[in-house]
């Protein structure tokens, strides 16, 4: 979680190329679709919802500081000590702790770009658009794909939609949000490149906002980052 990242794991899997290379992909994936701030933060915000009453009402985080912050067993022992419960935060208080969370995924997500990531023989992270319409759920939904670009040759592309929440929507503590990284439809490997695709309608639904990207393979097994995505509302 924190320092160099440092753990068994890590060095028994990414000692070994083939396991490297494997980690390296799932990883630009989880930083491309979910540990970001905009996903990480709905989800540190969603989580925070269901524990807190943002009316300030009575709430289990107020139960937990109740029981922990005085806690005789906070006083000794290499404990943080009594009354020190959002001490880490600027303004001292449950919501600047969240906020806290928010600006570790920022750091976090640069570290792990810098050290766990950082490989220039990577494909180009490629760039898609939209060329069809979304006027219906039965409208044909094409997208375009830019050409594949990287120092080994080309081996593979896929492609993938996900729903997301649209920008502004409120956080509800009764039902979860979608999140970008759970597919909503994900094609094939397709071996021979075409730079366009069609998303089958079927599987969008009308008044939802999804996001489609595609990615690059290399005769190596390096896949590219997903790229930046085509936003649209299904109407």
């Amino acid at each position: 979680m924190y320092g160099g990242g440092e753990e068994p794991f890590k060095r028994r899997v990414l000692s070994r190329p083939a396991f490297k290379v494997a980690y390296q992909n799932r990883l630009r994936e989880i930083r491309d679709l979910l540990f970001n701030r905009e996903q990480a933060g709905q989800l540190i915000d969603e989580c925070a919802a269901i524990i807190a009453d943002s009316a300030g009402g009575p709430s289990m985080v107020d139960a937990d500081r109740a029981k922990w912050d005085y806690h005789p067993a906070m006083a000794g022992g290499g404990k943080a000590g009594q009354g020190l419960f959002y001490q880490a935060a600027l303004s001292k208080d449950f919501r600047g702790m969240v906020q806290l969370m928010k600006y570790y995924v920022k750091t976090r997500g640069a570290w792990i770009d810098a050290n766990l990531l950082a490989d220039g023989n990577i494909p180009a992270t490629p760039t898609v658009s939209q060329i069809g319409t979304t006027d219906s759920p039965g409208s044909e939904l094409k997208f375009r794909c830019s050409d594949f670009s990287g120092n080994g040759a080309f081996a593979a592309m896929a492609w993938r939609a996900g729903e997301v929440v649209e920008s502004g929507a409120t956080t509800s503590k009764s039902k979860p949000q979608p999140y970008e990284i759970t597919p909503v439809w994900q094609s094939a490997e397709y071996a021979v490149f075409n730079s366009d695709i069609t998303v089958p309608p079927n599987v969008l639904k009308a008044g939802h906002t999804y996001r489609v990207r595609a990615r690059m393979k290399d005769g190596s097994e390096h896949w590219s980052h997903w790229s930046a995505p085509a936003q649209f509302t299904v109407h």
